[in-house]
């Protein structure tokens, strides 16, 4: 355990390093021009410019720091990911220690930024449409984490309740369908809101890095609440309006406010 963590923070030293050399002046030479003038280049296939823009203005135009501004967002994405992934697989009731857990997260994630040490190019439409994809896997996981949340049941004086000894010998035994959201704890209610939320910002990233992306992970979504496996139909209301919201916000933004018909 020690000694993956260790090797993710040298790689993420050595990255932070190599970031200040190196620039293609070929393909990467238009994204550093579209990211700092979005507005000068409609013609573009991608949105991502708009949304890279403010971070690149943050770092003050500094092409190093953008660069390194943007590995700390993809490995805070993949890593988010990587333990919603943990968790679903390896719950803390019955699995390793916290500590074990949150390293095999860490080395998990690791794999997002490991290519970046071969070839990396300034950020565009693919990292964020990958960290896009990373929100929405996140909220799908936490979602369906949440839908078979079980109901707690009290300790008879005897031993644990019947549905507990079965469940405990039978690996297979169907759970009891879970509590509503506002019977859960307020750290439940936190997770489970935080889930929609990732869903929903998974959904509008994909849409202005890859518009083609957005329709992709909305029907896995709704199949998912269709066959019973992912988030319930009604847990994924919040998440469309709040994307439906963030789209409409993009386009005011990109284009200005409707005028008259």
């Amino acid at each position: 355990m020690t000694a993956g963590t260790a090797a993710v923070a040298l790689l993420a030293g050595a990255l932070f390093f190599q970031f200040r050399r190196g620039f293609d002046f070929t393909d990467e030479g238009a994204q550093p021009l579209s990211i700092a003038r979005p507005r000068d280049y409609p013609s573009l296939h991608s949105l991502s410019c708009f949304i890279l823009n403010p971070l690149y203005e943050a770092t003050g135009r500094n092409l190093a720091l953008f660069r390194s501004a943007w590995l700390v967002l993809t490995f805070s994405a993949a890593f988010a990911l990587a333990a919603s992934c943990v968790r679903a697989f390896c719950p803390l009731q019955a699995g390793p220690p916290r500590a074990f857990l949150l390293a095999l997260a860490l080395l998990l994630s690791a794999g997002s930024v490991t290519y970046l040490a071969i070839w990396f190019t300034t950020p565009d439409y693919n990292s964020l449409n990958f960290i896009a994809v990373c929100l929405f896997a996140k909220g799908i996981l936490d979602l369906a984490a949440a839908r078979r949340r079980p109901r707690p049941e009290p300790d008879l004086p005897g031993g644990p309740t019947p549905s507990k000894a079965l469940s405990s010998a039978a690996p297979g035994y169907p759970e009891a369908p879970g509590p509503s959201p506002a019977e859960w704890k307020p750290s439940a209610q936190a997770s489970f809101l935080a889930g929609q939320l990732c869903l929903a910002c998974g959904v509008w990233l994909s849409f202005m890095a890859r518009p083609f992306t957005a329709p992709a992970l909305i029907l896995i979504a709704f199949l998912g609440a269709a066959g019973g496996r992912g988030p319930g139909p009604r847990a994924l209301l919040l998440p469309a309006a709040a994307a439906f919201g963030l789209l409409a916000f993009t386009v005011v933004y990109v284009d200005g406010p409707p005028g008259p018909i």
